[in-house]
């Protein structure tokens, strides 16, 4: 019995927390509407005609957007290792970027001070061995402790 009336309580005050926290969702909701329209009313449009267009210097500080044809000019984009040409095979992209990461051990640590019977202090230091996806190689050569590969 006394389960079953926790039960009807914590339910009765999960229902009525749930309308103060609808209250406030819905109030940021309106909230965000009302600063959107708001730009959407001031906003300027500029577009850009030429590749070396540049922006005129009495819209600085005001809320504008820029459309227009973007060029990457001649600049062919390649990629050394893999030996592709990257804007044949996008139709004219602007940038490449390669990102690797390779699967390894990283060595973290912790260090305790305590104090001994006699007065003194001993420092206990306790490592650490993560799995970890990363773009850096972090060496096992330096680990305090010998790991075998992920």
């Amino acid at each position: 019995m006394k389960n079953s009336c926790a039960g009807v309580c914590i339910g009765l005050v999960l229902f009525f927390g749930s309308w103060g926290v609808l209250f406030w969702n819905e109030g940021r909701a309106v909230k965000r509407q009302e600063d959107l329209d708001e730009g959407r009313g001031i906003v300027q449009q500029v577009g850009l005609t030429s590749i070396n267009a540049t922006i005129d210097k009495v819209l600085d500080s005001k809320l504008i957007y820029v459309s227009g044809l973007v060029d990457g000019g001649n600049a062919v984009l390649y990629d050394d290792l893999f030996q592709i040409n990257v804007t044949n095979h996008t139709n004219g992209a602007l940038k490449y970027e390669r990102n690797v990461e390779m699967y390894q051990w990283k060595e973290r640590s912790e260090t305790k001070t305590t104090k001994t019977s006699n007065g003194g202090q001993k420092k206990t230091t306790t490592y650490y061995y993560d799995k970890v996806w990363a773009s850096a190689l972090y060496s096992s050569s330096s680990f305090k402790q010998a790991v075998t590969p992920p």
